[in-house]
């Protein structure tokens, strides 16, 4: 060996011995964080709602089974009940760009309710609404005219006259046929919606739609809560959303919308995930041979590695 070649590496080793120990924290890295993936969505129970948005837009059987039952409602009552507990719209956000049948929930045919964030933000209004005028909160016309603005469907382009009438006399015959002599039109779909946001008890269990019907008695209980206190809600969801001292109160949707998509949520979810993680594991194993720079320990370690993820492509298939 000549003096040069062996001055290169001697200079040389130093630099390929550093190297081993990154290529060795890289792949343990990507190999655990395939191992804390599978565990979490291998574990009983697993299911991801936060993905039922993108499948709902990406999947149109997946769509058409969700539609076909109550579990839109539900998805929809759990952004609405996220929103009221937050105090913000922020929640109906996730629902953008997902398509709503016309007559989804008996809304007015009206174009600007035809995405599921739509009729969100007119639910997380309608509720704030319905709490305003039962507890005779002064917001109450501040709160109908943002609801116009964001959702123009109930006082098409007279919102600030509708609002103040709505503002003085939030109860369903008196109001509405101010209104509808405002709007020069009839009474009977705000007749309806007006019911709807007081809490009428004669009216409510006449409602169809599960999440209307809801929605009406969750407002009867909250109204009953006024004069004899939070325990009159008992266990009405809306009522205690309502009432605003339930952090926990969005995990009833939650649940009815697990049992209505679980386990094939679940399923396709793990499908989706697969493929990134054999990515990880080809780039980790690929880095396996860098990894070992010679020494009794880096080859103990490369082995152990290569055993993880042997075990972790295992558990993919």
């Amino acid at each position: 060996m000549s003096a040069l070649l062996a001055l290169l590496l001697v200079a040389l080793l130093p630099a390929a011995a550093a190297a081993a120990p990154r290529e060795a924290s890289r792949a343990e890295t990507l190999i655990a964080g395939v191992e804390a993936s599978l565990a979490e969505t291998g574990a009983p129970g697993w299911c991801p709602l936060a993905a039922v948005p993108g499948r709902l837009k990406e999947d149109p059987e997946f769509a058409r089974r969700l539609s076909s039952g109550p579990a839109l409602g539900d998805l929809l009552m759990l952004h609405v009940c996220r929103a009221v507990a937050a105090g913000s719209a922020a929640p109906c956000a996730a629902l953008a760009d997902i398509p709503l049948a016309p007559t989804f929930g008996q809304m007015p045919s009206k174009a600007a309710t035809h995405t599921l964030d739509r009729r969100c933000l007119a639910n997380y209004y309608n509720v704030l609404m319905s709490r305003a005028s039962l507890a005779r909160d002064p917001d109450l016309e501040r709160l109908c005219l943002e609801n116009e603005r964001l959702h123009p469907v109930f006082l098409e382009g007279k919102a600030a006259e509708g609002c103040r009438l709505v503002a003085e006399e939030f109860s369903a015959p008196p109001v509405c046929a101010r209104v509808a002599a405002l709007l020069d039109a009839g009474a009977t779909g705000c007749l309806k919606s007006m019911r709807q946001l007081v809490g009428d008890e004669a009216f409510c269990p006449a409602i169809p739609d599960r999440m209307n019907r809801e929605l009406c008695l969750g407002a009867a209980a909250y109204r009953r809560t006024l004069a004899r206190g939070a325990d009159a809600c008992g266990g009405d969801a809306v009522c205690r959303l309502m009432r605003g001292r339930d952090a926990g109160v969005c995990r009833v949707y939650e649940d009815r919308l697990k049992a209505s998509v679980c386990p094939a949520l679940a399923a396709g979810e793990r499908r989706r995930l697969a493929a990134g993680l054999a990515r990880n594991l080809d780039e980790a194993e690929g880095l396996l041979p860098a990894a070992d720079g010679g020494g009794r320990n880096d080859a103990s370690l490369v082995d152990a590695l290569g055993e993880r993820a042997a075990r972790a492509r295992l558990a993919l298939h």
